[in-house]
Order: structure tokens, then sequence, then C-alpha cells
């Protein structure tokens, strides 16, 4: 249990969402929510230097990963995404 001791800890949140996935979504649908996973993941990384080359070049990076994944999965849409790694 988490620290309330009403609601379950991340380890079981995460035990029963894995088993769900694997019997209810099918592996082209986990392999998608995989790579949004990764985007959300890099956008919410809180860069120390935020003005450094290596910070601009991952943001490069970033959006140009992002910019085939639009084109792979263009019934999501990228448009937050492609704003935050453009600027």
């Amino acid at each position: 249990y988490a620290s309330d001791l009403a609601h379950p800890n991340q380890a079981a949140v995460d035990f029963v969402f894995d088993h769900f996935s694997e019997s209810c979504i099918t592996p082209q649908a986990r392999q998608k929510m995989e790579l949004v996973k990764q985007v959300n993941t890099a956008m919410h990384h809180k860069p120390r230097f935020p003005e450094t080359e290596e910070h601009l070049a991952f943001k490069n990076t970033m959006l140009e990963q992002v910019k085939k994944l639009a084109v792979q999965y263009p019934d999501l849409n990228w448009q937050n995404e492609l704003t935050y790694f453009s600027t």
C-alpha cells in the first residue's frame, strides 16, 4: 500500500497495468504507447543548463524524432510536442 494505507503503491499499479495491457491492448498499440511515453518523458525532463549545446542538440534530436512519429502516426496530435522541441 501507499503511505496513506488506502491506495496501492506504484509497484502494484504497474503490476496490474502490465497484466491488463498484455491481455487487452494489441502489441501495435503497446508499441505506440511506449513511443509516446518516451516523448512525454523527454518533454518533462528538467535540464540543469537549458542553454547548453548538449541540451539544444537533445531538443533537435527529439524534434526530428517527433516529426517522424507524426508521419508514422498521423492519427495522433503531435502539435504540443513539435512546438515544445522547436523552441
